[in-house]
């Protein structure tokens, strides 16, 4: 991994780690005062709208959209999946004041959108993204890239 020009965003490692003793588990960019960004997640989301194909998405979510899924796949119950139901997600705000809010709907709501569900064929034909997309970097190459910043 080489460090180019300019700003570049790794995640803390460490920071991945919750089941092990923090103690133990150093981060090379956070031992130079580097401030690594926090975890994020990234999901296979396909985005509706009316009158167009459905395409597929990579949508990076942090700590507040991951409760907020939380929150809606407990309410749901064992009715279905979260990875079954539909969601309406708005912003307001920009950049670090953007608030999210998630509504959950299920296929009968689509309807009064003017959205159709999903086929199974739809679904099964999406080349999904993976880890590869996304790597995180291991403490070997973070030790080179915070041995450059010093």
């Amino acid at each position: 991994m080489e460090l180019e020009e300019g700003k570049r965003a790794f995640i803390c490692p460490a920071s991945l780690y919750v089941d092990e003793d923090e103690d133990e588990l150093e981060c090379p960019l956070c031992d130079v005062g580097d401030k690594p960004n926090p975890p994020r997640a990234y999901l296979n989301v396909a985005v509706l709208a009316p009158g167009k194909k459905p395409e597929l998405a990579v949508w990076e979510i942090g700590a507040a959209i991951s409760d907020q899924l939380q929150m809606i796949d407990k309410s749901i119950g064992r009715r279905t999946k979260l990875s079954e139901i539909y969601i309406v997600a708005n912003s307001k705000g920009t950049g670090l004041n953007t608030k999210y809010h998630l509504e959950p709907l299920f296929e009968e709501d689509l309807e009064d959108m003017d959205l159709k569900p999903l086929t199974d064929k739809q679904r099964d034909g999406f080349e999904l993204y993976d880890a590869e997309l996304y790597p995180i970097p291991s403490f070997k190459e973070l030790d080179r890239i915070a041995d450059a910043l010093v």
